[in-house]
């Protein structure tokens, strides 16, 4: 707690990050710090799955009116100075405290779109944000996670900074062909997009395409998806700069298209090509009147 925000602290992190462990996988291999915490973790969460021995535990603090909390949120609070104090006597290193805190954190927000989670991943952002003050190197696995907070929390430049993070770290550990660095790409394509960034994240997608044509080959389906979602890019940026019916938009419609031919999309390609020729017709309609 000592490294969280010292408001609404909440029991639902631990639950959430207790009932996560079992499952967590990590974004890139763990280094040896992050074995350790998470190892620390298993010990220390177990008593998190039974909210009884979570409220022993916070009775037991309260009796020497060390926090207050509110039964209706389930969270406590600590006043300012005891906060403070409770860094100073943590039982480990402060740094090793939290890389502690930090896996907890990340381990209580998962990727679920459920209004539970959503809400949770917003409540949770001000200790996200605190702990971010006091840990200078962020490796992709906590990234990641944290990432979706902000993301969930409409904080777009927090989201770029975490992303680029996530980014740097999964290039340096995977490489720069690798599927979960391709991910990571899109990922910051997306807030680049959520900012009204469109030409920067045209840049990526493409770099995104031409990697996967490098890796898996120009047929192979995941490199046609990225051509879709480049094609799509481009088209919104070019309806959002231009007329619909302007020449450059007609040619990414074109584009897109062939795109969705060489998917088996038949259908979506001959609606699209349809729209194509229709406008086609009106501007040469127009230009001899």
């Amino acid at each position: 707690m000592a490294f969280m925000h010292h408001r609404d602290i909440s029991e639902e992190t631990f639950r959430r990050a207790a009932t996560n462990l079992p499952r967590y996988k990590p974004v890139i291999p763990e280094s040896k710090w992050e074995t350790e915490a998470r190892i620390y973790l298993t010990g220390c969460l177990k008593p998190y799955l039974d909210w009884s021995a979570f409220l022993d535990h916070m009775i037991g603090l309260l009796s020497y009116s060390l926090v207050t909390y509110d039964q209706g949120s389930k969270a406590c609070t600590l006043h300012v100075l005891v906060h403070d104090w409770a860094s100073t006597v943590v039982n480990y290193p402060i740094y090793i405290a939290i890389k502690h805190t930090s896996l907890l954190l990340a381990l209580s927000i998962d990727y679920d779109n459920t209004p539970e989670s959503l809400e949770y991943k917003c409540k949770v952002e001000p200790h996200v944000t605190r702990l971010l003050g006091r840990q200078p190197r962020l490796s992709a696995n906590k990234a990641s996670r944290f990432a979706e907070a902000y993301y969930r929390s409409g904080m777009w430049q927090q989201q770029e900074e975490i992303n680029q993070i996530e980014l740097a770290s999964t290039r340096e550990v995977l490489g720069e062909e690798n599927d979960t660095t391709l991910i990571s790409m899109r990922k910051l394509e997306d807030v680049y997009s959520a900012q009204g960034r469109y030409q920067e994240a045209v840049v990526l997608l493409e770099q995104v395409v031409e990697t996967r044509k490098l890796v898996s080959g120009p047929e192979h389906f995941q490199t046609l998806r990225a051509m879709d979602s480049l094609a799509l890019r481009i088209l919104d940026t070019s309806n959002r700069t231009h007329d619909h019916e302007h020449p450059y938009t007609l040619h990414r419609m074109h584009q897109l298209a062939y795109t969705y031919q060489a998917e088996g999309q038949y259908e979506q390609a001959e609606a699209l090509l349809v729209k194509v020729v229709d406008a086609e017709k009106r501007v040469k309609g127009g230009e001899h009147t």
